[in-house]
C-alpha cells in the first residue's frame, strides 16, 4: 500500500464513488429499460459499452475512419428509416456534415455530445434522456 494512514479515508470515498455509479446505473436503465432494441446512430463509434449495457444498437456512419461512400450513405439512410431511428450524436470532435444529412433524410433529431465530457455522469444520464425521450 502506498499510503496505509489513509486506507480507510480512500474506502470511504470508493464506496461513496461506486454508490454515485450505482445510482445513475439505475436511473439510466429506468429510462432506457422499455427501450430495449432501439437504436441510434453516431459519427464516431463512441458509446459502444453504453448502447451493450443497456441493450441499445449503436450504428455509426464512420467505419474504420471513413466517411460513408454515396451508396453506404443511402443504405443507412434506408436502415434508420426501416429500423425507426430518430436520433443521431455528432461528436463536437469530428464534422456534422454528414449527420445533417442523415438527419434531415430520416426527420431525425441530431443532438451534439461529447464522450470525453468532464462530467461524466451528467453526460450519460442526458445521453439517455435523449434517446429515451425521442424513442417514445
Amino acid at each position: 500500500t502506498i499510503d496505509p494512514s489513509n486506507t480507510e479515508f480512500y474506502n470511504h470515498n470508493l464506496k461513496l464513488f461506486l454508490s454515485k455509479i450505482d445510482a445513475l446505473h439505475e436511473k439510466i436503465r429506468k429510462i432506457l429499460d422499455e427501450k430495449k432494441k432501439k437504436a441510434f446512430i453516431v459519427f464516431h463509434p463512441a458509446w459502444g459499452y453504453f448502447a451493450w449495457t443497456y441493450g441499445l444498437k449503436e450504428v455509426p456512419i464512420e467505419l474504420e475512419g471513413k466517411e460513408p461512400s454515396p451508396k453506404e450513405l443511402k443504405e443507412l439512410i434506408q436502415f434508420a428509416r426501416q429500423r425507426g431511428i430518430k436520433v443521431i450524436l455528432v461528436e463536437p470532435q469530428f464534422s456534422d456534415r454528414i449527420a445533417k444529412i442523415i438527419s434531415r433524410e430520416i426527420h431525425g433529431k441530431l443532438i451534439k455530445v461529447d464522450p470525453l465530457a468532464y462530467e461524466w455522469d451528467i453526460n450519460l444520464l442526458h445521453v439517455a434522456e435523449i434517446i429515451g425521450e425521442v424513442s417514445k
